[in-house]
């Protein structure tokens, strides 16, 4: 795995800074290979690639509902690591109930109710099993 120095020493980060994908397999005009970056735009590609999307279009905008709805949910997490110990019980006692209730509702509204969307697993249940294992890990 490269550091971020190294990779900005080689000019290859769009936005100077990480997450980023390189496939080497993916060749675009201009370009040895595909470079893509930003953490959201890189799941949407792994989830199309991965044929976790590609339901239809409408399907596919639930599926991204689903994955913005966990990024309600993941900014707060997140400042846990940074907050004073107030925002972080703040957070565990009212913030994570209420945005996983609106999840639980989302499931509940699904005609299959074992997937967020659809009668199959997609990159909505993938981002929802990721965040609720982050939930689950604060101590």
């Amino acid at each position: 795995m490269q550091g971020l120095q190294e990779l900005r020493g080689r000019d290859i980060t769009p936005f100077q800074q990480i997450p980023i994908l390189i496939d080497p397999n993916v060749r675009i005009p201009g370009a040895d290979s595909l470079i893509l970056a930003q953490s959201g735009a890189i799941l949407r590609y792994i989830g199309r690639i991965g044929q976790l999307y590609a339901i239809d279009p409408l399907s596919d905008a639930r599926i991204d509902q689903v994955i913005e709805a966990v990024r309600d949910i993941k900014t707060p997490l997140i400042s846990i690591s940074f907050n004073a110990s107030d925002s972080k019980t703040k957070i565990i006692a009212e913030v994570l109930p209420t945005h996983f209730s609106y999840l639980e509702r989302l499931l509940a509204k699904n005609v299959n109710k074992n997937f967020f969307v659809g009668d199959r697993y997609t990159l909505a249940d993938v981002v929802v099993y990721d965040v609720i294992a982050d939930a689950l890990s604060i101590e």
